[in-house]
């Protein structure tokens, strides 16, 4: 069984006012700000191996296909139906490591730009992949 530990050290809030933020739904309203500083209060700060879903209806909206329609939301809260945890659906326990801010880098000088010009919601997966420090997800 992997070693599993709380990312406190790697995860925290950036701000006094973030729990009220995400009270008021900044988290979905301002995910660019709220998961790059508010990482704590957004929920982000789940225990590291963990593959699962976070919502009772993820299985049934992956049947519907909204892993692909609406994949914002569904690749982060729904990873166990999207098929997001890699080998077997059964497996609760991912390989990889979590991503942390030492060698998180974009990989485009553009990345700051592409993302104040919204392509963190329009382009989810490019982003991720290749400009995670502009998209907030390290």
């Amino acid at each position: 069984m992997p070693n599993l530990h709380r990312r406190s050290d790697m995860c925290e809030d950036s701000d006094h006012r973030c729990e009220t933020w995400s009270a008021a739904g900044e988290c979905d309203n301002n995910p660019i700000y709220m998961l790059a500083n508010c990482k704590m209060a957004c929920g982000e700060c789940d225990v590291v191996g963990i593959c699962s879903d976070k919502n009772e209806q993820c299985s049934g909206w992956a049947q519907f296909g909204e892993c692909e329609s609406n994949p914002q939301y569904m690749l982060e809260n729904c990873k166990e139906s999207c098929g997001e945890c890699g080998g077997d659906t059964n497996e609760k326990f991912s390989t990889q490591l979590p991503v942390g801010p030492i060698g998180c880098e974009d990989t485009n000088a553009s990345c700051e730009s592409w993302a104040a010009e919204g392509e963190c919601t329009a382009n989810v997966e490019f982003m991720i992949e290749n400009c995670p420090r502009s998209y907030g997800s390290c």
